[in-house]
């Protein structure tokens, strides 16, 4: 259950409040919860920490408020077993530098999500839950029999998510080799027969020697390198890139007119989260146009 919500009693029927990807035999609904029906929160924190499992992960802050965050976690999430304050994303593998602060110092979890499950190490691997609905979405525009190249894969979300819902082929690369182990664990502890293909590796430099691929997944939305020419020389004609990048609104504009005038032509685009007051975490879609 999510204990944001309130459980609500209509007539004969009783409506319990799920957290998202939760899978349950007995009917479900969408609602949208009235302001009462919400479980008060502190002021001014909505949004301060993620939940991976039953692990919760507070954003460091600079207005002292931590403490507030924390009781509001033990009191309103009974199933978080430990607590760590995020104090930044670093390093080459973009790892959360995290602070122990209550329940059990285990860093070990599975989070489930779109009626999947994965096992990760929030020390040793970054993974955001932010994006379950975003893959969901991609999982849902993918054919059957699709040659899928993961080109940051982590420990496989959009991966396990699409194998889970389709026949498919996929080869995910990943420089940090805990999340491809991960990965590999979690392709094994979802019961997935479709081909997976794993490399610990460069994608920029992999890539150069790969070719037909129908989809590009291009998850690394805080890194500006791109090249054009590779991920052309990778993708069949008329094939898929789902690129995601952090920016502004002028700075997406000029992102999505670069990809149009090398060949690909804009087929979606969509805000995934808020990420600063100028910025946003930007899902966009092209199809490859030109030779």
């Amino acid at each position: 259950m999510d204990n944001n919500y309130k459980i609500i009693h209509n007539g004969d029927f009783v409506y319990f409040p799920l957290l998202e990807g939760v899978e349950v035999e007995e009917e479900t609904v969408s609602l949208i919860p009235e302001k009462n029906e919400r479980k008060p929160t502190p002021r001014g924190h909505s949004g301060a920490f993620d939940v991976i499992g039953d692990i919760a992960i507070i954003r460091e802050r600079k207005d002292g408020n931590i403490t507030k965050i924390i009781e509001f976690i033990k009191n309103t999430r009974k199933n978080i077993r430990a607590i760590y304050i995020d104090h930044g994303v670093e390093g080459e593998f973009r790892l959360r530098n995290l602070e122990f602060v209550h329940g059990e110092d285990n860093p070990e979890t599975i989070h489930r999500e779109n009626g999947i499950m994965l096992w990760l190490n929030v020390k040793s691997v970054y993974f955001s839950p932010r994006l379950a609905t975003e893959r969901m979405i991609i999982a849902g525009k993918v054919s059957e029999k699709e040659n899928i190249l993961d080109m940051f894969c982590g420990v496989g979300p959009f991966t396990i998510t699409i194998m889970k819902n389709h026949n498919v082929s996929v080869l995910a690369l990943d420089k940090n080799p805990d999340a491809i182990q991960a990965l590999e664990k979690n392709y094994s502890l979802n019961k997935i027969k479709g081909n997976l293909k794993t490399k610990v590796c460069d994608s920029w430099t992999e890539i150069e020697n790969i070719r037909n691929m129908d989809r590009i997944i291009m998850n690394n939305p805080t890194s500006q390198k791109i090249d054009f020419e590779l991920i052309r020389n990778s993708l069949k004609m008329n094939g898929t890139v789902n690129f995601y990048e952090i920016n502004s609104t002028e700075g997406i504009a000029e992102r999505m007119e670069s990809f149009r005038r090398e060949g690909f032509m804009p087929v979606d685009k969509r805000i995934v989260h808020g990420y600063s007051k100028k910025s946003s975490m930007v899902s966009m879609e092209f199809r490859r146009d030109k030779q």
